[in-house]
């Protein structure tokens, strides 16, 4: 008994001469810690980077401090575009339908963060070498939208294809963006769009329907497909230096035809012509 009982006093004392006076300094002087606030969390903003604040837990007036500084920030007045005091709205089918003008102040908002504003320069070799890209989509307008944000110049032609079967609510979504991004970019009308079935020539489709637009829009140097579910990996200007370095041939991905028999029911090409499936 006596044993255990000295154990406990020197446990006891442990805790009085150790514990509690970190726990004490712990709270007198606070817990310095760092804080970073990752910037693109607003999708609207401006910023080129992130926010370190350090927020000093001691005293309710440096942590009011450091709020309104950094409340400060998000509020001035020299950052173009930024209205946190307003809610954004949800990117619905609804959302994107309503911003049917270009001077929409939601469409500005959306178009802000990636696409050259009026007065911006693009680069000369964007300017004399003009894209066009066909975009084929049936769902998910801020998918579409957000590609769109990414990939869209001034001089590029753009022309988008909605499946038949899409709803009549993602249609008019769609028609909104385009009228955002400008006359640039076209829709198919609904008497020229496809049912698309995926593993049939339906696919292509809305490809040739594009291109013959397309055609119609003179100037473009090269004609990119592209799904509305796509990202890209290249900027505008890396995608014209390689098509430049194309030098007006295609590249194209083929593989012979004995993987899809199946395809042509074993019909036998004349003049020794082999068949190629191409990408």
């Amino acid at each position: 008994m006596p044993r255990t009982r000295a154990l406990g006093y020197i446990f006891l004392c442990i805790c009085l001469c150790v514990v509690l006076p970190l726990l004490l300094r712990r709270l007198l002087q606070g817990d310095a810690r760092v804080n970073r606030f990752s910037l693109s969390s607003y999708p609207y903003g401006k910023f080129s980077g992130n926010v370190t604040e350090k927020v000093v837990a001691n005293t309710q007036t440096n942590a009011s401090a450091n709020l309104t500084a950094f409340c400060a920030n998000l509020d001035d007045s020299t950052q173009p575009m930024l209205d946190y005091q307003t809610p954004h709205p949800e990117e619905t089918d609804l959302f994107f339908a309503s911003i049917n003008s270009f001077s929409h102040r939601n469409c500005q908002r959306f178009r802000g963060a990636f696409v050259p504003q009026e007065g911006s320069p693009v680069s000369a070799q964007e300017t004399v070498y003009p894209l066009a890209f066909t975009i084929v989509a049936h769902r998910n307008p801020r998918q579409l939208a957000r590609l769109l944000r990414m990939i869209h110049r001034p001089t590029n032609f753009y022309c988008i294809h909605i499946d038949r079967r899409s709803l009549p609510e993602f249609s008019q979504a769609v028609e909104g963006i385009a009228t955002c991004f400008g006359p640039n970019v076209h829709v198919v009308p609904p008497e020229s769009r496809v049912v698309v079935t995926w593993g049939n020539a339906s696919v292509l489709e809305p490809q040739l329907v594009c291109a013959d637009m397309a055609l119609k829009q003179p100037g473009w140097r090269y004609l990119l497909n592209v799904a509305a579910e796509e990202v890209p990996l290249r900027t505008n200007l890396e995608i014209i230096a390689a098509m430049k370095a194309l030098n007006g041939s295609n590249l194209m991905e083929c593989f012979r035809g004995e993987r899809f028999s199946s395809w042509t029911k074993g019909i036998q090409l004349p003049n020794q012509v082999s068949a190629f499936q191409c990408e």
